[in-house]
């Protein structure tokens, strides 16, 4: 696994960007260490599911913020990512996802820092579902996902803190995506 962390102060962490081609499955396993746990003020903020990982599908919209630097694109148009928010130290998992520019998320799981989670999605082009899975317990689901004119390609997705608040922690994450 790959060592990611989001300095306090920011929303995301530094990476490289890569492609991928006519995948049918995704596999997210990953460790949040225990010094991520983190307390903000203002309960909205607090239950912002940040990402953790997962896929986008197509270029989407590029878009420059203030500063000049590529923003959302694909990420908020059609996507699909595991998160999760801090409720009082125990962590909650949900999957995220934007499907034809419209955003979703649904509880999973409950775990604690410092403890392996693994999530699988299983990609259904002809019956327009995701199938998501606990790979180390028994919760599984189907989500609906339209892919007409989705493309079959997209770039993986990293690490990110927020909603609107930033990392009032360094938050680290140690990710695999296969």
């Amino acid at each position: 696994m790959k060592n990611y962390v989001v300095k306090k102060g920011r929303h995301y962490c530094w990476h490289g960007q890569k492609l991928h081609w006519d995948k049918d499955e995704l596999i997210l396993s990953f460790i949040i260490d225990p010094s991520s746990s983190y307390n903000l003020d203002n309960l909205a903020d607090q239950t912002d599911i940040n990402k953790i990982g997962g896929i986008t599908f197509g270029l989407g919209s590029i878009k420059l913020n203030s500063k000049g630097i590529v923003t959302a694109g694909a990420i908020h148009k059609n996507s699909i990512r595991i998160g999760m928010y801090d409720d009082g130290g125990i962590v909650r998992i949900y999957v995220y996802w934007y499907n034809k520019n419209k955003r979703y998320s649904q509880y999973i799981n409950t775990s604690i820092y410092g403890l392996f989670c693994s999530y699988g999605f299983r990609l259904d082009r002809i019956n327009n579902v995701i199938k998501v899975n606990n790979r180390l317990g028994p919760e599984a689901f189907t989500i609906d996902f339209d892919f007409t004119d989705v493309p079959n390609w997209g770039f993986y997705c990293y690490p990110f803190f927020g909603g609107t608040s930033s990392s009032p922690v360094n938050w680290k994450i140690q990710l695999n995506m296969t």
